[in-house]
């Protein structure tokens, strides 16, 4: 059992066990600065639900994959195979859930059966995998850490609980509402004039003109629609655009570096290295090692 977070510089998990919970559930945050090794496939017996703050993450389910960005909630049923559809897995921030769901009957966290049951229902009613949250959800996910942290040892269980129990709450309405990630037209307007302009270096000031916005509210709309600053969504572009021109073979490494506004070949396999964890040459290799699908 463990009943303490066990921290690191990046990685925040909590796990509570045989502390006056009924079932299961474990709790965390999770901050990468830079690309890391992806996950390979794998199961839960407890339904997980990721709360992505920033950044962007693929994960693949069903057969399906979902491209993740800043306020999106993925959840994945008990006994449900996920990963990362062999990809890394990005520089981001999350918030993870993980909570064994009750047999009929049984009460769930501090709730009894009677006021288990609806509850559990409408979870396993979500007929959906992906989702839009609201800037809530994090607020929810902050309190039952802190609650877990703080609260005196007597009634920590119950605060925490109760935290979860209002964020299954917050995420079931989330669901409902179905909002899915939906461009508000301005940002639209930057991101087809990125599009059109791979190796330009664009200034901040350019883009939320293009925008029609003041250049401090476009830096926060642009961050929260796609979950990166303007720079590093350009610079992400780029990497984007690299893994295409690498696949096709038609170009050098320093060509195609050279064509997406690097400085040399050398700055830009830093960059490709820090988003991938493979140098050009290696992705190059990879992609041509994987047999065609028929």
């Amino acid at each position: 059992m463990r009943n303490h977070p066990i921290l690191s510089q990046t990685y925040f998990f909590l796990e509570f066990e045989d502390i006056g919970f009924y079932g299961k559930l474990g709790l965390g945050r999770f901050q990468s600065a830079h690309a890391m090794v992806g996950l390979n496939p794998h199961k839960h017996e407890m339904m997980e639900i990721v709360y992505l703050v920033k950044g962007m993450q693929t994960y693949a389910q069903g057969g399906e994959r979902y491209m993740l960005r800043g306020n999106d909630i993925f959840i994945t049923p008990p006994g449900e195979e996920h990963h990362t559809g062999g990809l890394p897995q990005e520089k981001s921030m999350i918030y993870w859930l993980q909570v064994k769901l009750p047999e009929k009957n049984e009460p769930f966290l501090t709730l009894s059966p009677e006021y288990a049951a609806p509850l559990v229902r409408q979870l396993c009613a979500l007929d959906r995998p992906h989702f839009r949250g609201t800037p809530r959800c994090r607020q929810i996910f902050e309190d039952a850490i802190m609650a877990w942290l703080r609260s005196p040892e007597p009634t920590r269980a119950v605060a925490v609980t109760n935290k979860i129990v209002e964020l299954l709450l917050e995420i079931i309405n989330c669901a409902s509402l179905h909002l899915h990630p939906i461009l508000p037209r301005d940002i639209r307007r930057v991101l087809n004039y990125i599009e059109r302009h791979p190796n330009a270096s664009i200034p901040v000031d350019a883009l939320a003109k293009t925008a029609g916005l003041s250049t401090s509210r476009f830096k926060v709309k642009f961050a929260q629609v796609t979950g990166f600053p303007p720079a590093e969504y350009i610079l992400r572009r780029r990497i984007d655009r690299a893994k295409e021109m690498l696949q096709t073979g038609e170009m050098t490494v320093t060509e195609i570096a050279l064509a997406l506004g690097f400085s040399s070949s050398q700055h830009f396999a830093t960059v490709f290295r820090r988003f991938t964890r493979q140098t050009p040459t290696e992705y190059r290799k990879s992609c041509a090692s994987k047999p065609l699908s028929s």
